[in-house]
C-alpha cells in the first residue's frame, strides 16, 4: 500500500496549545486521504481556503499535511466537524 497524504491543522483556542492537532474528516468521520500534497491543496482551495504553496498553508492558517501509511480503519482522535473547521479558518484570515 503507498503512504496518504491527510490534511491536519493545529489551532489554539484562547492561546492553549494543548491537544491543538485536528484532521478534516470526511462523512464518515476518516480522515480526508489524498495522493499528493497537490491534491489536498487543491480540496482546500475549492473549500475557501485560499492556499498557494505548502509553506503558505503551514504559515498563514497553521495547516500542515502528514504522509500516513494508506489505512483501512480510522485510528485518529480529536476529530472536528468539517465544515465549523472551515468556518473557523475562514475567519482567522479575515
Amino acid at each position: 500500500m503507498a503512504d496518504k497524504i491527510i490534511i491536519q491543522i493545529y489551532k489554539h483556542p484562547n492561546n492553549i496549545s494543548l491537544n491543538g492537532r485536528v484532521y478534516l474528516l470526511d462523512e464518515n468521520n476518516n480522515p480526508l486521504e489524498y495522493d499528493t500534497i497537490e491534491e489536498a491543496l487543491q480540496y482546500l482551495k475549492s473549500n475557501g481556503v485560499n492556499t498557494i504553496t505548502e509553506k503558505q498553508a503551514e504559515d498563514e492558517y497553521g495547516i500542515f499535511f502528514e504522509r500516513v501509511p494508506e489505512r483501512t480503519e480510522n485510528t485518529l482522535t480529536n476529530k472536528p466537524n468539517v465544515s465549523r473547521l472551515f468556518n473557523y479558518l475562514t475567519k482567522v484570515r479575515r
